[in-house]
C-alpha cells in the first residue's frame, strides 16, 4: 500500500538522520534534525504517530537539539517520546531508562544538578529492574551519578559510584578498556 511505502521512506529518513548525527558538525546537525522531523511527519500522516519508531526519532532529535543548546525543544521531544514508550512498552522498558538518561544529560547541560541526579537515578532503577543485558547502561547511569556527586563536592559518593561503574565495565569489556 501507499502508506507502507511512505513508512519505508520515513525509516530511510531516520537512518539518514542517524548517519548525519554521527558526522558531528552543526550543518549536519541541522540536516539530521530535518530528517527526524520529516520521519515523524511521515509516520504521523500515516496514522502511526504513536509508533515506537517515532519515539526513537524524537530521542535522536532531542540529542541533536541538546548539542545545539535548544533545551526547551529537546525537553518537549523527550516528553513526547516517553509518552509513546510508556503507552507502547510499559513504564519499566529499557527505552524509558535510556530516555531518562537523556533527560539527565539535558538537565546536566543546563547545570541543574538535582534534576539531572533524579533522572539518572530513575534510569538506574529501570536498568536494574530489567532483565540481564543492561549492565552497561547501569554503568553509564552510575558514572553520570558519580559526576553529579563530584560537582556537588560529594566526593565519597562520587568515588563510590564511579568505582561501581568501572567494575561493571571491567566485567563486560575486560580490564584493558
Amino acid at each position: 500500500t501507499c502508506g507502507a511505502a511512505d513508512l519505508r521512506v520515513g525509516d530511510v529518513m531516520f537512518e539518514v538522520g542517524v548517519l548525519m548525527c554521527d558526522q558531528g558538525s552543526s550543518d549536519v546537525s541541522d540536516k539530521s534534525i530535518e530528517c527526524f522531523t520529516e520521519m515523524i511527519r511521515v509516520y504521523t500522516e500515516n496514522g502511526e504517530a504513536t509508533h515506537t519508531n517515532v519515539a526513537n526519532a524524537l530521542i535522536h532529535k532531542a540529542t541533536a537539539l541538546i548539542d545545539r543548546s535548544e533545551y526547551d525543544e529537546a525537553g518537549a521531544a523527550i516528553d513526547e517520546a516517553l509518552k509513546i514508550y510508556k503507552s507502547s512498552l510499559g513504564n519499566e522498558a529499557v527505552e524509558i531508562g535510556k530516555a531518562m538518561l537523556l533527560y539527565g544529560t539535558l538537565h546536566d547541560a543546563q547545570n541543574k544538578n538535582d534534576d539531572a541526579m533524579a533522572a539518572f537515578n530513575e534510569a538506574l532503577d529501570i536498568f536494574r529492574d530489567t532483565s540481564t543485558g543492561e549492565e552497561l547502561n547501569v554503568s553509564l547511569a552510575l558514572s553520570n551519578i558519580g559526576i553529579i556527586h563530584a560537582r556537588k563536592a560529594e566526593f565519597g559518593e562520587a568515588v563510590d559510584k564511579c568505582k561501581q561503574a568501572l567494575e561493571i565495565r571491567k566485567m563486560h569489556e575486560g580490564s584493558d578498556h
